[in-house]
Parts: C-alpha cells; sequence; structure tokens
C-alpha cells in the first residue's frame, strides 16, 4: 500500500468515527472503565471490552494487535497518555472496506441522536407530549408513555411502541448495524418505522348476560349487567417512510454529500494526517518500537498481561482485566520515557494537537451531510367515542450545525367509512404545524435536554363527530338512542394550539418531556384550554452494546 493511501485511509476512519467508540463494549463495561478515573481505561475500553467477550489470552490473541503492541496504534496510545480525552478511537487494521464501515457506524449514530426524534404518539392522540410530527423516530425500538391531549377535551394517557423494520430485522439477525449498505434492497427497509398507540386507564363498559343468582339474596329479575372493561384499547397504528434523510447509511444522498466533501477537503486532510504521522515518528520511530517490543522491560511486563489477562478471563474478572491493562500499559511508558527522554510528553502533546486538527476537519466533512429531512407518515386512528380516521402527514425538517432542528408539518386527515344519512362528507380537517427545537449542553448530538416552541393549526369542514349511546344523554330526559347514533359538537372553523417543552435527556436513551399548551377551543368543546403534558420515553437505540454484533 502507498503512503499516501495508507494514510487516507487512516485519515478517512478518523473523520467517520463519531461517538462509536462503544460498540465493543456493554454498558456495564463502560461504567467500569470509567470508574478508574484512568485515561489508560477510557482510551482502550473499547478494545477491552471487545476481548473480554471474546476470551482469547494468554495463547490465543493475535501477536499484532493493539493490546499486545500499543504503539502500532497512535490514537489510543495517545489518548491513554494525554490529559484530554476524546470522543474517538481508532484500530491499526486497515481493511480496504474500512473506510465504508467507519461511515456507516457514524451516520447510524448521527440518524438518531443528531436530530430531535419523536417517540411518542401523534397531536391527535388522546396523550401526547408532540404537537408536530418529526422526521426521525428511532433506529430499533422506542417505548414512550404520555400524558395530556392537544386537541382533545378529555385528557387521556397514551403508550406508543416504535419499531424500525430494518432495525429490528438487524438485531434479531444478529446483523452488525455499522454494515448498512444503501445497495442492499432489505437495508432499504431502514426507511420505515412502524407505531402503534394505545389507550390505557381509560374506563367503559361491556353489556354481558347473567346466568343466575350467586346468592339467595340476589333477585331473580336481573338478565343482564354491566361489566367494565377497555382499560387497555387500541387507539391508531402509524407507517412512517423516510424519503429524505441523510444522516442514514443508506441514503444514495449521503453517500453523494459524503464523498464530495473528502474529495473538496482533500488537501486538509492530507495536510493533517502527513503532520500527524511525522510527529508521531518522532515520538515513536519505526526503529524504535522494534527495540522496545524486544527489550527485557516490555517482555516482562508483557507476559505478566497476558498471564493475567487469561485468568481474569477464566474468572469473568474485568474490573480486574482493566486494572492489569493500565498496569502494562505504565511499564510501557516508563520503558518510553527511560528511552526517549524529557521530549516523551511534548510528543505526546503534538501529536494530540495534530489530532485535534483532523478532528476539526472530520467535523466539516460531517456538517456538510447535514441538512434537509423528509418523511411520509400515514396513520390509521380509532379514538375513543368518535370515528376511525385516516391521517397523512408531509414532514419537513433541518438540522442547523448547532443542533437547532425547524420542523414543518403539513397533514390531512380523512373518515374511514360514512355511515347511511351522514350530514358530512369524508374529508374531516387539515393541519399546518411548524417547532423550532434547540438543544442544551456542549454535545448536540446527546444534549442534557431541549426546549421546544411549537404551533399547530387545524381547519375543520364541519364541526366533530361524536358517537353516542344512553351513557352520553343528560340524564332525566328519556331519549332513546338508536345505534350508531352519531352527534355534532363544538364548532367547524379554525382549531390553533400553542405549545412549549422541555425535554430532559436523562441518559441512556431515556428522555422526560415536560410541556405545557394553550388552544382556542378543544374537539367537543367550545371555549380556549390550558392543559400541562408529561411523558416518559426509552430509546433502546441509544444502547450501542444492544448495536453490537454478539
Amino acid at each position: 500500500m502507498k503512503p499516501s493511501s495508507k494514510l487516507l485511509q487512516i485519515t478517512l476512519l478518523l473523520i467517520s468515527l463519531q461517538t462509536t467508540g462503544t460498540l465493543g463494549q456493554t454498558a456495564d463495561q463502560a461504567a467500569t472503565c470509567k470508574s478508574k478515573n484512568s485515561h489508560i481505561a477510557t482510551a482502550y475500553c473499547r478494545l477491552l471490552g471487545d476481548e473480554f467477550l471474546r476470551k482469547r489470552f494468554p495463547d490465543d490473541y493475535p501477536l499484532g494487535d493493539t493490546l499486545v503492541k500499543p504503539l502500532d496504534s497512535p490514537i489510543e496510545f495517545t489518548e491513554a497518555f494525554f490529559d484530554v480525552a476524546y470522543d474517538y478511537v481508532l484500530t491499526a487494521k486497515l481493511k480496504s472496506d474500512a473506510y465504508q464501515a467507519a461511515a456507516n457506524a457514524a451516520a447510524q449514530v448521527l440518524s438518531t441522536k443528531a436530530t430531535v426524534p419523536q417517540p411518542g404518539a401523534n397531536a391527535s392522540a388522546s396523550g401526547s407530549t408532540s404537537l408536530v410530527a418529526k422526521p426521525t423516530t428511532t433506529d430499533l425500538i422506542s417505548l414512550a408513555a404520555e400524558s395530556g391531549a392537544f386537541t382533545d377535551t378529555v385528557n387521556g394517557n397514551t403508550l406508543t411502541a416504535k419499531a424500525n423494520v430494518n432495525g429490528l430485522r438487524r438485531y434479531l439477525s444478529d446483523e452488525n448495524f455499522a454494515e448498512l449498505n444503501p445497495t442492499k434492497a432489505k437495508d432499504l427497509l431502514q426507511h420505515v418505522t412502524l407505531a402503534a398507540t394505545f389507550d390505557i386507564a381509560q374506563t367503559g363498559s361491556t353489556a354481558a348476560t347473567s346466568t343466575g343468582q350467586a346468592t339467595s339474596s340476589t333477585p331473580t329479575n336481573i338478565q343482564s349487567i354491566i361489566v367494565p372493561s377497555n382499560n387497555l384499547s387500541f387507539s391508531g397504528l402509524t407507517v412512517s417512510a423516510s424519503v429524505y434523510r441523510p444522516y442514514t447509511p443508506t441514503s444514495p444522498g449521503f453517500i453523494t454529500k459524503w464523498n464530495t466533501a473528502i474529495k473538496q477537503n482533500s488537501t486538509a486532510i492530507l495536510t493533517a494526517s502527513g503532520q500527524l504521522f511525522k510527529d508521531y515518528n518522532q515520538l515513536v520511530p519505526d526503529e524504535s518500537r522494534k527495540t522496545i517490543y524486544a527489550g527485557p522491560a516490555f517482555m516482562a511486563a508483557l507476559h505478566l498481561w497476558k498471564t493475567a489477562a487469561g485468568e481474569d478471563e477464566k474468572n469473568g474478572d474485568f474490573s480486574k482485566f482493566v486494572d492489569d491493562y493500565i498496569t502494562f500499559m505504565n511499564a510501557l511508558a516508563t520503558a518510553l520515557r527511560s528511552q526517549i527522554g524529557t521530549d516523551f510528553d511534548q510528543y505526546i502533546l503534538t501529536v494530540a494537537t495534530n489530532i485535534s486538527n483532523l478532528q476539526t476537519v472530520r467535523n466539516t466533512v460531517l456538517d456538510s451531510a447535514r441538512g434537509s429531512l423528509a418523511t411520509f407518515t400515514y396513520s390509521y386512528a380509532t379514538p375513543t367515542g368518535k370515528p376511525a380516521t385516516h391521517d397523512l402527514t408531509a414532514i419537513f425538517g433541518y438540522v442547523w450545525k448547532t443542533g437547532d432542528q425547524l420542523t414543518f408539518n403539513g397533514a390531512g386527515s380523512w373518515y374511514a367509512t360514512i355511515p347511511p344519512g351522514a350530514k358530512y362528507g369524508r374529508v374531516r380537517d387539515y393541519q399546518v404545524t411548524g417547532e423550532y427545537d434547540h438543544p442544551f449542553g456542549k454535545d448536540k448530538t446527546s444534549p442534557r435536554a431541549i426546549f421546544s416552541v411549537a404551533g399547530y393549526g387545524q381547519y375543520q369542514y364541519t364541526a366533530n363527530i361524536l358517537n353516542i349511546t344512553v351513557a352520553n344523554v343528560v340524564p332525566g330526559t328519556d331519549i332513546t338512542v338508536p345505534s350508531n347514533s352519531q352527534v355534532f359538537t363544538s364548532t367547524p372553523g379554525w382549531l390553533g394550539v400553542a405549545q412549549t417543552k422541555l425535554s430532559f435527556n436523562i441518559g441512556k436513551g431515556a428522555t422526560i418531556p415536560v410541556a405545557v399548551k394553550w388552544s382556542n377551543k378543544t374537539d367537543l368543546l367550545s371555549g380556549s384550554d390550558w392543559k400541562g403534558q408529561f411523558g416518559f420515553s426509552y430509546d433502546l437505540s441509544a444502547l450501542s452494546s444492544i448495536l453490537a454484533p454478539k
């Protein structure tokens, strides 16, 4: 391989990797590494976690791999001995498809975390905290429980389960999420997300025929009774299809933008990468590495590490596994300082600066793939006490480099069926909505909180339709209500809603949205209305250890 080609491949990996360093470790292992308060543990945690699952020590670990020849992997080595921890790590093994795999892994992370997702129900549900439908949902499975309605007169509680079709397929078939391929037909399923919403804690009743007295005191003329029911009922089914989502590696648009940005920044890439390898070779020249690897101090430390590692893997003790590697690396650093002298730490600082420069170039390339998002969503809704509807929503979003996002919706709702003699048409309403989201925190791909301001306008052609029974009629009127009876309630025209929301990101994919909304009326009643909304959502896509191949 030519030197320039090798530099370019390594640089592309550097630019591609975002927060994929946890893919080879479990959440518990990551917590163990963090508890060591050691940059060595932080830098090598992914590799240590991956090896701990494989259990190849002391005899089967590859002789040239990073955990036994750390000087051949400049990024982890520099991170381990520099006071500032970096967001990414890089293995020194070069493969012809390494760039594409890394780019896909980066895009997989960006597709969920770099935009504001919608894990819960849409605005028409009896319980929702999302006034505006978002162009992204989940890459695997998400669950959301919400309380508080936007347009409904009666607040409700809903449970929404969403699943990405391809993410679920990949997880069940044990396929690596970092190997998505836009040319494979089955990976095009990444664009499709299914969602089911259920009303919970909703009261209802069902008539049941009685079959006799259970006690002698029971009246004999009771022929039927009312049984409480409907505590959990199906509310709606949603299918979302992303038509333009540049963060996903299955988008040809993303690949095109990525390759274009690489070409546009090729000079900066080669300059930064060339300086990196020049300075790293000053730190640890090839000949010096051979000398150190063959030296008695390194050989003794390596023997102790391999022996201890084998015992730790056998005993299932990951904490001691990490401690033993820290001991090995400290012995190596002592040998390097002895050979290189006082310039060792200055070289580390210089190399780290070069890596930071490469990170800046990487961010420039990634930013070139930011921008517009577009999704179409179809929903079939069966709201309690009202006719079923078909809903179609066109969603457009734009994401800035700062992480801020602007989203617009255009939607229409049509009645699923029209009963004989109906005094209304099939069109229920049309809707326009917009929302601005601002993330808080230094990490824009995983912010501490997101503040949102949203507005919603709905033009309804007729008053709302309500299915009624005797239970809906005012007591004492003695009115007989035939089956399938319906009435108009409230008024036609414009319904407007405004909302402010603060979503707290508590980590590991868990979010708590808290919101307040105002509307000029509701679906069944005229007059302005204030309500609070609260929810809890959990997105399994955020657990990188689940997405890693077993």
